[in-house]
């Protein structure tokens, strides 16, 4: 269609068909995504790797267990000692060394998170045409706007942001942190239950209509140990925190079943992808959790820290049954699943983790495969092969969240393992293999070389806990953009099918956001005419144009080349950031048949706004507002606006 396309000034004739049908909150299901699976990614939190049925759990996990059965079983599946740093890598496909995540967990004070030049799974996933949604805890940071889930990359947002939350009140440290699409959120209820339904609505919503990567991240069975007393009923053998932790397995069991049921009732199940695994391997092993005979438990570089349960289950396309033993790590998932869906993505970041999928479902080894589990200052483990590094030793000074804390004491301490012969790392082979030791030793140091200073810090003395954790959005006014207000954040695909987000632009140049009604129209192509011709006049002042439509990126692609644009064209197909600008909007299912010359395109789109531009200066705050706009001198206003803001 783009080669039917030319600047020239033939006869545009634009038959508008406009058919009303039954509002749909998303686009139709374009044809080249037809085939793409739904991703359903669910993640424990504090799981023990014995603690499902398929290890031979005294704990029943019947929901989890069919799904297991049903695709293949990741027996050899890594993540990181703790919480934080597993989310990171699975977000970014790097290692948490990357990142200064590599001590420790993101706590409630803390004023870092996730970096903002880290490009995130979602992100890739929406330019596959993907709705993303997080259903579950954060815990990647939420000290500022920018850290929080629908900046970086989530359409929906729903749960909490820090761990060990209440599960009933919500509250962490006297904070209250439950949220909807990073607002607070006041619904009532045991956590896991509300995620569970809030997880089933997201399915209803987009089944069947548009592909989506639905993030579960349950906060249980992390600790406090709460559960509805009708969930303890079935373990009166147990007892103490053991016994409150299999209720509470059993409710989220229980989700994971009520997950499936809406996928298989919405049709979708041929055409889901099912991925589990929990952070990092089970606390306390033997007096909460079990890890069966792996050694050690959370927060440990041995295996019952860091291999946990996991499976990837999709019908048709994973062998039933099947298992899998070749190591992955969680960072796999980053560019598997970017490349399995077709993303868009100019990665400016060198990656660690592999695209794995071939291993998954044909059983192919992964060649010359090294897995960082960790490198601390202190502390971490290497695996290459079969083989496997353990380096221990006293923590440091910048490592202990305790100010007052005395200096660690003692000496590094090397562990050589076997994982073919010894999987459970009784035997340290170090002094028998010293060779293979210090090479893994030296490769080890590498990535502790390359690592980035850690980021965590002690509690403040003077930090007061807020009444609302990350509470950075609730509008403090009822105009969401007057003059001389910060503009919203807004993000959505571009005319290249690439993910713009508006706080890596705002802030270095001055910002023009037009919004017109639709593409291939008269008042539309004026408009978008004046800013092109304008762009000469406009670079003196550095200003960078942003045109939003309702209409898809192929229309935007199509409408740019006709016109011969030189400048930005966004997709606001859910109307999200024409909302967020307090710009009018109708939604009603459009159709607009377009001739070109002898050529006719076939328009759709959901969303159309009103006529509105605005200027946002360099430090973020609009300064200019047009809701009356003439389509023919709106670039000639702008000129105007920007020339005498720069004298």
């Amino acid at each position: 269609m783009m080669n039917m396309l030319s600047r020239t000034n033939s006869a545009l004739v634009l038959l508008l068909l406009f058919t009303v049908w039954d509002w749909l909150p998303i686009n139709p299901l374009p044809i080249a995504f037809a085939q793409k699976p739904n991703i359903v990614y669910m993640v424990a939190d504090d799981l023990g790797w014995g603690d499902v049925g398929w290890h031979g759990s005294e704990i029943p996990t019947p929901n989890l267990d069919k799904l297991a059965n049903a695709g293949a079983k990741l027996e050899a599946f890594y993540v990181q000692p703790v919480c934080s740093p597993t989310r990171a890598a699975l977000m970014t496909g790097r290692y948490p060394i990357r990142h200064g995540l590599q001590v420790g967990v993101v706590r409630p004070w803390a004023q870092y998170g996730l970096p903002l030049q880290e490009q995130t799974l979602p992100e890739g996933l929406k330019t596959a045409g993907y709705a993303t949604a997080i259903v579950g805890k954060w815990h990647l940071g939420h000290f500022a706007a920018d850290y929080l889930p629908t900046r970086r990359g989530f359409d929906h947002q729903y749960g909490h942001y820090n761990g060990a939350i209440d599960y009933n009140t919500h509250i962490r440290d006297g904070g209250f942190d439950w949220h909807r699409d990073d607002r607070p959120c006041n619904d009532e209820g045991y956590s896991t239950h509300l995620l569970a339904k809030e997880a089933v609505s997201i399915v209803e919503r987009y089944a069947g209509k548009k592909p989506f990567f639905l993030y579960v991240p349950f906060n249980a069975v992390h600790s406090p140990h709460q559960v509805p007393q009708e969930y303890l009923a079935p373990f009166q053998h147990l007892e103490g925190q053991r016994k409150l932790y299999a209720g509470m397995l059993t409710a989220m069991d229980e989700a994971v079943g009520k997950i499936v049921a809406a996928i298989d009732a919405s049709g979708q199940r041929d055409n889901t992808l099912f991925l589990f695994n929990s952070d990092n391997g089970g606390p306390n092993p033997g007096k909460v959790t079990s890890n069966g005979k792996l050694r050690a438990g959370k927060g440990t570089h041995y295996e019952g820290g860091v291999r946990v349960a996991a499976f990837a289950t999709w019908k048709g396309h994973i062998p039933e049954g099947s298992t899998v033993s070749e190591p992955i790590h969680v960072a796999d998932w980053y560019p598997t699943l970017l490349r399995l869906t077709g993303a868009n993505v100019d990665q400016r970041l060198p990656l660690d983790g592999r695209d794995v999928w071939d291993s998954i479902t044909d059983g192919k080894p992964i060649p010359d495969r090294e897995l960082l589990i960790n490198a601390t200052p202190s502390a971490g483990a290497l695996r290459q092969g079969n083989w496997k590094l353990v380096v221990t030793g006293p923590a440091t000074r910048e490592e202990q969240e305790d100010e007052e804390a005395p200096a660690a004491k003692g000496k590094m301490q090397i562990q050589l393992f076997d994982l073919a012969a010894d999987p459970y790392e009784e035997k340290n082979l170090a002094a028998q293999n010293s060779d293979v030791a210090n090479k893994m030793l030296a490769r080890w140091r590498e990535y502790q070389k390359e690592a980035v200073p850690i980021k965590i810090r002690p509690k403040p003395k003077a930090f007061v806990t807020p009444k609302i954790w990350g509470d950075h959005l609730t509008p403090t006014y009822s105009d969401p953009a007057a003059l001389q207000t910060a503009a919203p954040f807004f993000a959505a695909l571009d005319d290249s099918g690439k993910y713009w987000k508006s706080n890596e632009h705002v802030g270095k140049k001055t910002i023009v956001v037009y919004f017109y009604p639709a593409d291939m129209t008269g008042g539309c192509t004026k408009q978008a005419c004046s800013y092109r011709d304008a762009a000469a006049e406009l670079s003196k002042f550095n200003v960078e144009v942003i045109g939003i439509s309702g209409d898809s990126v192929e229309n935007h692609q199509a409408f740019k080349k006709l016109h011969g644009l030189n400048f930005t064209l966004l997709a606001d197909t859910d109307g999200k950031i024409a909302e967020s600008f307090g710009v009018p909007v109708t939604r009603e299912s459009k159709k607009v048949v377009a001739k070109v010359e002898d050529k006719e395109l076939t328009l759709l789109r959901d969303v159309t706004a009103k006529r509105w531009t605005f200027v946002i200066d360099p430090a973020g705050t609009i300064i200019y507002r047009n809701t009356e706009v003439t389509a023919v001198e709106d670039a000639k206003n702008v000129l105007e606006v920007v020339a005498t803001k720069s004298k």
